[in-house]
């Protein structure tokens, strides 16, 4: 049981690292390169470090059956929550909500808040790993012993 939630916790941070590096990408691509959203989200379907954010592929293809941007990123979200907590959650579905609706200086400016967000989830899952990650395997070892001792 402690082995499993430690592997929870090291897949969040994962996830959590592969989120912020999405964040950084749509940043670049709406600054330098001033992409359509689905183009940006079909670039991003490429990039292999995106494969463990599964709602990418899922919105990709609720763009490609004709639904709107916002309506494909909140029910592929909301189908694909995979590791997220509901406060990251809400995050992406404000994130977008607000991406292709503002203009671009208020789209980098919503991007840099939810990466600032997205580095504080990042640092509180790290700590928590820190915290518990190993204690929870060692004792999970402590109690597998307990009970074998027992047992005998």
């Amino acid at each position: 049981m402690g082995a499993a939630y430690s592997i929870k916790l090291r897949k969040h941070i994962r996830l959590l690292e592969n989120t912020l590096f999405m964040l950084q990408d749509i940043k670049v691509q709406l600054q330098y390169l001033n992409m359509p959203l689905y183009e940006m989200l079909s670039v991003m379907k490429s990039k292999k470090y995106f494969s463990e954010i599964m709602f990418i592929n899922e919105c990709n293809q609720l763009i490609a059956l004709g639904e709107d941007f916002p309506d494909a990123w909140k029910k592929s979200i909301c189908a694909k929550p995979q590791y997220y907590k509901r406060e990251e959650i809400y995050k992406l579905l404000h994130l977008g909500a607000n991406l292709g609706s503002c203009n671009l200086e208020n789209q980098l400016i919503i991007v840099d808040l939810h990466t600032a967000n997205f580095e504080n989830f990042l640092e509180k899952a790290k700590s928590k790993q820190q915290k518990y990650g190993n204690m929870t395997v060692i004792l999970s070892m402590l109690s597998g012993c307990m009970i074998f001792i027992m047992v005998i």
